[in-house]
């Protein structure tokens, strides 16, 4: 038995198109799948540095903010302070600050009580000069405190001091 090949094609019209055809699709799905990753605006971390950390007594400290730039509004952090055995409270804002400034955070821990003292009430950020008064320590621990972005879902890099111990 002899095989025999036929030379047939499709002709070049129908080739030409079907060419432009797969350039297309092919154009369409790399389209999709570019606007698919860039779909949503990437929000900066930010960073910043306290400008001290210090113990009040033996159940207290006092953690006073640098700069945060950049500025982030007060809803968008939440305070972690956790002790040195892994212990963790988590401290927020609540819905609605005072005019003076003044305010209790909401804490995770009923024991645990934060105020924080805004120098400019007006700004509704955390400046230079800002701070944190915590009370419900435990005596001569140390604690280590961050500070968590929301919108980017990550943890500012803060400079200088980042831990204290209270007093004995």
């Amino acid at each position: 038995m002899k095989l025999t090949w036929k030379e047939e094609a499709v002709s070049p019209v129908i080739a030409t198109i079907l060419m432009v055809a797969i350039t297309v699709v092919l154009a369409a799905v790399l389209y999709v799948m570019v606007i698919g990753m860039g779909g949503s605006a990437v929000v900066q971390t930010p960073v910043g540095n306290w400008q001290d950390m210090a113990p009040l007594t033996n159940h207290s400290a006092k953690i006073t903010f640098g700069t945060i730039e950049p500025t982030p509004e007060l809803m968008d952090l939440k305070i972690i302070i956790t002790d040195e055995h892994g212990l963790m409270f988590n401290v927020s804002w609540p819905s609605a600050l005072l005019e003076d400034g003044n305010v209790t955070l909401n804490s995770d821990d009923s024991s645990f009580r934060v105020y924080y003292h805004d120098t400019n009430p007006a700004g509704g950020y955390i400046g230079g000069g800002d701070y944190m008064e915590i009370y419900g320590l435990d005596v001569f621990t140390y604690y280590y405190v961050q500070i968590f972005h929301y919108p980017s879902d990550s943890i500012v890099q803060m400079a200088g001091k980042t831990s204290f111990q209270t007093i004995p």
